[in-house]
């Protein structure tokens, strides 16, 4: 039931995006981006002396993707312009898990295997930029979102993470010749995080889930239908640990990740 009414409301925050994104439709000004994602993982579970618990690690081909953005853009008659749109973002693959059994008190290290790792992020953002005559162009912006990360610890061992998210942002750009060079800054202040795990009734209420993200794309247009980009990102995750459940609880954790992106926009 709780896994049905997170995809209902999923549901719901798309239709409304595409329902903003339709009122603001004064002109056929839209684009799609297609990328495909490479994401290096560094995840790391801590008790409270800061003492290392567990770790989750991959390389860029370790976790795999894609990646899609459709937007709507109008542009003012000063050349600024205002961009609405929705972001998905789909990612699965392995990780290699350092730790230890439940229990067992053999410490970090005494346990190596593969976790299975998926990862889905959706959301809907605002953006109003200023286009400056010296090729700049400075944006600001919020974006609502949905943000879920399940680990496949053993065939008998499942934990998910889940959380909405408010996520304010600027963004800076440079544009010269055919290309632009930029960063998108952004800061995610997650909503009642919580996580489910096997065995357990109920889910556990984590205290925060906040992440910190840099963006910085290259792109190039080839015509004025058609732009090609390769981007790179850095995530910073922070958990706080959770309430104590039967003896149980998620301990603080930190993740910095990495992300390969290479896509293309299509206008139309």
């Amino acid at each position: 039931m709780q896994k049905k009414g997170r995809i209902m409301k999923i549901q719901f925050l798309v239709l409304s995006l595409l329902l903003s994104t339709a009122i603001l439709a004064y002109e056929n000004t839209y684009k799609l981006s297609v990328a495909l994602v490479g994401m290096s993982m560094d995840y790391r579970e801590y008790n409270d002396g800061g003492v290392i618990l567990d770790s989750e690690k991959s390389s860029f081909s370790g976790i795999v993707g894609s990646e899609f953005i459709f937007d709507y853009t109008r542009v003012y008659e000063n050349n600024n312009y205002a961009k609405v749109g929705i972001e998905t973002l789909f990612l699965g693959g392995n990780t290699e898990y350092v730790g230890s059994y439940i229990g067992s008190n053999l410490g970090y290290g005494s346990l190596v295997s593969t976790t299975q790792n998926s990862i889905f992020d959706i959301s809907g953002h605002y953006m109003y930029t200023h286009a400056f005559k010296n090729g700049l162009d400075f944006g600001y912006g919020l974006a609502l979102g949905y943000r879920s990360w399940e680990r496949r610890l053993s065939s008998i061992q499942t934990e998910v993470y889940y959380w909405y998210s408010i996520r304010p942002r600027v963004e800076l750009a440079y544009n010269f010749l055919d290309f632009s060079i930029g960063g998108l800054a952004e800061y995610q202040y997650a909503i009642d995080p919580k996580m489910s795990a096997t065995g357990f009734s109920s889910d556990f209420n984590l205290g925060s889930a906040n992440i910190a993200k840099l963006r910085i794309p290259l792109r190039y247009t080839l015509n004025n239908k058609t732009e090609f980009f390769v981007e790179y990102v850095y995530e910073q995750q922070i958990i706080e640990k959770s309430n104590v459940q039967d003896g149980f609880l998620e301990p603080d954790s930190t993740a910095n990740n990495q992300y390969a992106k290479i896509g293309a926009v299509f206008k139309f």
